[in-house]
């Protein structure tokens, strides 16, 4: 019986996604008209966003105290563009840099702007990838 507990470094979230969403891309490929690049992609792509999020809902080892009032303002511009795919997902990490060891509310507002902005930024970018393979006329 293991006595200690064993636990995977933060980083290793978006990369443990990518695997697990490769692995799942791969049991879906043969029953997909799809073409084969573009759902390993997709899979990869969803994992790591997937990753990513479960790494930044876990509170870093030092933090520091309240977010200074850059940080709260980033928060709320964050939140504001979280809607807008590919700004908001930029918007979203910085307020996430800024608010990084924050203890108070602007960390998880930006966390959850960050979400709310992979979330939809993602099928924008399987889109993108997808027109470059199949071409825009196909």
């Amino acid at each position: 019986m293991l006595k200690e507990n064993y636990n995977f470094p933060r980083w290793s979230g978006p990369l443990v996604g990518m695997g697990v969403g490769v692995l799942v891309g791969l049991r879906a490929a043969p029953e997909s008209e799809v073409p084969f690049v573009i759902i390993l992609l997709g899979g990869a792509l969803l994992g790591g966003f997937s990753g990513c999020l479960l790494m930044l809902l876990d509170p870093p080892a030092i933090q520091q105290g309240p977010a200074s009032k850059l940080g709260r303002r980033v928060a709320v511009i964050a939140v504001l563009f979280s809607v807008v795919p590919v700004l908001g997902l930029l918007i979203s990490s910085f307020a996430v840099w800024v608010n990084w060891r924050a203890t108070d509310s602007p960390r998880l507002t930006s966390v959850i702007a960050f979400g709310v902005s992979s979330i939809l930024t993602v099928p924008v970018l399987i889109g993108i990838v997808a027109a470059f393979v199949n071409g825009p006329f196909s």
